[in-house]
């Protein structure tokens, strides 16, 4: 048995391995072991052991040299430094000089310019400055910590790629996801499949998405919302400047409110959270869910702001019981009330109501009562030229199942209404005036007519009628202007 300890080896292995830049280069070690009959296929390095490989220089306490295979396994006290400012830090390391590639184990640190990892284990590639790892780790930088089960950081290109269970830590906000980019220089993150942002009381999701963990700037492209304790809003395309509480959204744009049901639709919004607003153009739509049927709203424009919605100009709303028409509206969230101004007008079946105003009111989330504020006309139409006629100061019409059940008209009460004989020929009309008129309607139908205070009636005869005299004052039948259909009110 041949054992030698010989410091004098060193100076060979300089002169050996020095004369090829491939050969991993032994700058020191406080005592060598080299037994060719014990250990032939590596030397026992130990004590502040220093050696040299692709621009690399890596320290250990002990090491085992494969000289042939150059490869050099070390222990206790790692440490891997290279230019940039990269450093690598662990308790094992293995090291293959073909490969150029270092796997370190236990306790390991890389560090450089931009952040700490932290990991139990990391393959490093020593030339193209790459490192791995398939073991739950941990990144530190200035602002935030970064945790996953896996991960390739490419320090050249200042970028790392991050894969399952990852997740970030800010001061304010927090990332989830199993897919992410990182720039660590521009601290921009790239997310990729399902992710959730955490921040100020928002929850955002995406499933491509970019976000800049400095301005707190989001950028969401796919199946993208943001939720907060109000509303959920919804687009293609989302911008999110979390430091401004703002949003912008394009294209399929949709607004939930968390406490109603309503639903907001368009292609273009701007989303101002702190004050609860939001502005809607490019064919904006409003949803309001009823018991039996779901209001449909269009206008040029739509602002809601807190707990109303404003509608502007261009009126327009469908639903199979109910259709109408103004230049401006008000939707009350919380009660579900409608006010329409500006020329409204509501058509449902053969009945058209006019007014200054109109107010639709809904209780257990139907409507059950329409307000006409002043200068209210009901007409029925009868055929192509009689009507039947109504108007007074005030009207006030109860619904039931989305038909009008019973109408009252207070002050200045006037009516038109076609006489027929027993065979449905029409043979003159009834004028009457009186100060409150009370109507009773089956299936939105003029069923019977009780006029309450002292009726002054007119009867002609169908052949004295003159065209002026069929109708009353402020007479329009506007018919044509009533949606077809819930596509219809963009026209």
């Amino acid at each position: 048995m041949k054992f030698i300890i010989c410091k004098f080896l060193l100076l060979s292995s300089f002169f050996v391995f020095g004369q090829n830049s491939e050969k991993i280069e032994i700058l020191n070690a406080d005592t060598t072991f080299a037994n060719s009959n014990l250990h032939p296929d590596y030397w026992r390095l130990i004590g502040n052991i220093s050696f040299k490989h692709n621009n690399s220089i890596m320290n250990c306490d002990s090491a085992y040299h494969f000289i042939l295979e150059n490869k050099i396994i070390a222990f206790g006290r790692i440490t891997i430094n290279q230019e940039g400012n990269i450093k690598v830090s662990g308790e094992k390391l293995i090291y293959t000089a073909k490969n150029k590639q270092a796997n370190i184990y236990k306790n390991v640190t890389l560090k450089d310019n931009q952040i700490t990892l932290n990991s139990e284990e990391i393959n490093y590639d020593t030339k193209n400055k790459i490192a791995s790892y398939n073991t739950k780790s941990q990144i530190i930088d200035k602002e935030k910590t970064i945790e996953s089960k896996a991960g390739t950081y490419y320090a050249n290109n200042n970028k790392f790629i991050f894969n399952e269970d990852v997740k970030v830590i800010g001061n304010d906000y927090e990332i989830h996801t199993d897919i992410m980019h990182y720039n660590t220089k521009s601290k921009i993150v790239n997310l990729y499949g399902p992710s959730n942002i955490y921040s100020n009381s928002n929850k955002i999701y995406t499933e491509n998405g970019k976000y800049c963990t400095i301005n707190k700037i989001a950028n969401l492209s796919k199946e993208s919302y943001i939720k907060s304790k109000k509303n959920t809003f919804y687009a293609d395309s989302i911008n999110f400047f979390n430091n401004s509480f703002y949003a912008e959204g394009i294209k399929n744009v949709k607004i939930h409110d968390s406490i109603t049901t309503f639903i907001l639709q368009c292609d273009y919004a701007k989303y101002y959270q702190n004050n609860d607003s939001v502005y809607l153009e490019k064919k904006p739509i409003l949803k309001i869910p009823e018991e039996k049927d779901t209001l449909f709203m269009h206008a040029k424009e739509f602002i809601k702001n807190n707990n109303k919605i404003f509608a502007f100009p261009n009126v327009k709303f469908f639903q199979k019981s109910l259709k109408g028409k103004c230049d401006s509206s008000i939707y009350n969230i919380k009660d579900s009330t409608i006010i329409m101004y500006n020329k409204p007008v509501l058509w449902t079946d053969n009945l058209q109501i006019t007014s200054d105003t109109i107010v639709i009111y809904h209780k257990n989330n139907s409507i059950n009562k329409i307000e006409f504020k002043s200068e209210p006309m009901m007409i029925e139409q009868v055929d192509s030229v009689n009507y039947n006629q109504i108007k007074g100061k005030k009207m006030i019409g109860f619904v039931s199942n989305n038909k009008f059940k019973e109408m009252k008209i207070y002050g200045n009460g006037q009516s038109i209404f076609v006489i027929e004989d027993d065979n449905k020929q029409i043979i003159g009309l009834n004028f009457v005036e009186s100060s409150n008129i009370t109507l009773k309607l089956n299936n939105n139908k003029l069923n019977n007519v009780v006029y309450n205070k002292k009726p002054e009636s007119t009867i002609i005869p169908i052949d004295e009628i003159k065209n002026k005299s069929r109708f009353l004052n402020g007479f329009i039948w506007r018919k044509d202007e009533e949606p077809k259909d819930k596509y219809d009110i963009f026209n």
